[in-house]
């Protein structure tokens, strides 16, 4: 099983959700959303309690997912008092459902199905493909596809896309190549040997993740959970953009080609499960929006545990409000100031001092509200 945990964005009501998952491929795996604390108590899903919540989940075979709220960190918006979270919530749940359930779509003869934008690059499709070793009525293909173009000139004519197709006859061997999409020319090709893997008939896992470095389209590759390679097309035809899609051919019986839980997803990265996600330093960031006025974001990392305090200073150096202050664990914290004191009271227009302490450092920034 592929073991990485997936960074994510997914749409939301106020725009992106930033989102970190874990899919688990069993068929009937459970799913899990893993909310975080409230957000104006330093609340992300980088918290240690989501965080170990979200392990155990994973360990015990789920698919888990988590997600920073509206305003919280790099995801879209602003604190909505629980309405806007609940329907942050709700849209990774259709999310997921999305992603997890069945699409029942498949395709009769040899046929190319295209989605996406042309300008599409550095993203990941996988679905459940239905292979074929063998079959009595002659050579029968399926697989997936990457940065497809119509528009592309190729070597050989217009239309070019890459495909990881499983072929379980003879030659038994995954292969991936490019392809004329009026034809059959290609001009990069990796043969895998098939040996060794799962190729009996029947509904298996492919997944190909493609990214443009500089002259090159880099490749990833797996099969049922297992990678099958690295692979890198730096060729007179590499490409580096395109929509995703699917792939089928038989050779002129009417063998279907059938997927399911065909998901895309556009990564920024990917981390072991395991992998620390410490900041490597003590940062306070510029509140957003700034300037304010219902209210605004203010971010900080920890890079260890320690006893903190964030505080709002007024011109001449008195408190107007402490928004924290305790022990926090490792990790990145966005807390958001109503422009309120300590007694709930709206304060004027001006420039006011954020700062945050902890032991002997402190770091401090000017925000300012406008009424």
């Amino acid at each position: 099983m592929d073991k990485k945990i997936k960074e994510l964005f997914i749409p939301g009501p106020a725009g992106r959700i930033e989102a970190k998952y874990f899919r688990n491929y069993k068929n009937v795996a459970p799913i899990a959303l893993v909310l975080q604390p409230h957000p104006q108590y330093g609340g992300t899903m980088n918290n240690k309690i989501v965080f170990e919540i979200f392990k155990t989940f994973l360990k015990n075979e789920f698919s888990v997912f988590r997600i920073n709220f509206r305003g919280v960190s790099r995801s879209d918006g602003k604190f909505d008092n629980g309405q806007g979270e609940l329907s942050d919530a709700a849209a990774a749940l259709d999310w997921i459902e999305k992603g997890n359930m069945d699409e029942d779509i498949s395709y009769a003869g040899s046929a190319n199905a295209i989605a996406g934008e042309v300008t599409l690059q550095n993203y990941t499709i996988e679905a459940d493909v239905y292979c074929y070793n063998n079959h009595p009525n002659g050579s029968a293909y399926t697989g997936i596809i990457v940065y497809a173009d119509s528009s592309h000139q190729g070597s050989a004519s217009h239309g070019i896309y890459y495909k990881l197709a499983a072929d379980f006859d003879a030659d038994n061997r995954f292969r991936l190549y490019n392809n004329q999409l009026s034809g059959w020319s290609y001009t990069f090709v990796e043969n895998i040997d098939a040996s060794g893997y799962d190729t009996e008939e029947g509904w298996h896992h492919m997944k190909l993740q493609v990214e443009t470095v500089g002259e090159e389209t880099h490749f990833t590759c797996w099969y049922d959970g297992l990678e099958l390679g690295q692979f890198v097309d730096d060729g007179d035809d590499q490409y580096g953009q395109g929509k995703f899609g699917l792939w089928s051919f038989q050779n002129g019986y009417g063998i279907p080609g059938y997927f399911d839980n065909i998901v895309v997803t556009q990564e920024e990265s990917f981390v072991d499960e395991d992998e620390s996600t410490a900041p490597e330093i003590f940062s306070l960031s510029q509140n957003y929006p700034n300037p304010f006025n219902a209210g605004t974001t203010i971010s900080f990392d920890m890079n260890k545990a320690a006893d903190v305090a964030l505080t709002i200073y007024n011109i001449n150096g008195q408190v107007i409000r402490n928004l924290i202050r305790g022990h926090l664990d490792v990790g990145g914290y966005s807390f958001i100031w109503d422009g309120k004191d300590e007694l709930g009271k709206a304060i004027p227009t001006g420039v006011y001092t954020y700062a945050i302490t902890s032991g002997s450092q402190m770091i401090s920034k000017k925000l300012i509200l406008l009424k």
